[in-house]
């Protein structure tokens, strides 16, 4: 009886560190998994992120690539801290519209794609633009993945395109103004 106790000792024993070796080379790969995900997606210009919202309203960030720190000048460990903080960044005439269009893709399950402005905490002002796929889970919870990327070049240009076509414009009204008062 003994013997046979010992036996059955000695088998889950190496049971147990066949599991041990096992969890261990699981976690080295899972290790290796995220590491390789964030190599990736740190050379994403923008911030690819995951975020969630909580059945009562609740929104966290579950992932950030490094790229977060460029468009918000706030680290990683500080938006997974407070996702608050990035939200509070947004001018205050688009935080309502914001706001509203994040409510608006959960209620919905439409993607989100928006653009809005932020100020940084150094205060530069930068025009960004949000596109994620929201998915809903078995628990009720809303999970986004998504990028932000800093489109201010782009609204600037535009922005320079504008004025260059409106002065243009005035240009060829004063231009006809003129020939139409020498001709008659």
């Amino acid at each position: 009886m003994a013997e046979a106790l010992r036996g059955k000792f000695q088998e889950i024993k190496q049971t147990n560190l066949w599991l041990e070796e096992r969890v261990a080379e699981r976690t080295r790969e899972l290790l290796q998994s995220k590491q390789q995900l964030q190599k990736m997606t740190d050379a994403i210009p923008g911030a690819v992120y995951q975020s969630s919202r909580d059945r009562d309203g609740n929104y966290s960030v579950l992932f950030m690539s490094q790229g977060a720190y460029d468009i918000y000048e706030l680290t990683v460990e500080d938006i997974g801290v407070d996702v608050y903080q990035i939200i509070n960044l947004t001018l205050p005439e688009d935080s309502a519209d914001l706001l509203q269009s994040i409510e608006n893709s959960a209620s919905n399950l439409s993607p989100w794609i928006y653009e809005y402005r932020i100020q940084t905490p150094s205060g530069k002002v930068k025009w960004l633009s949000g596109r994620s796929q929201p998915i809903l889970q078995e628990d009720g919870c809303i999970i986004w993945n998504g990028i932000i990327t800093d489109i201010t070049n782009i609204k600037n240009t535009e922005q320079a395109l504008q004025k260059s076509e409106e002065r243009w414009q005035l240009a060829i009204e004063a231009t006809i103004h003129t020939i139409s008062f020498i001709l008659f």
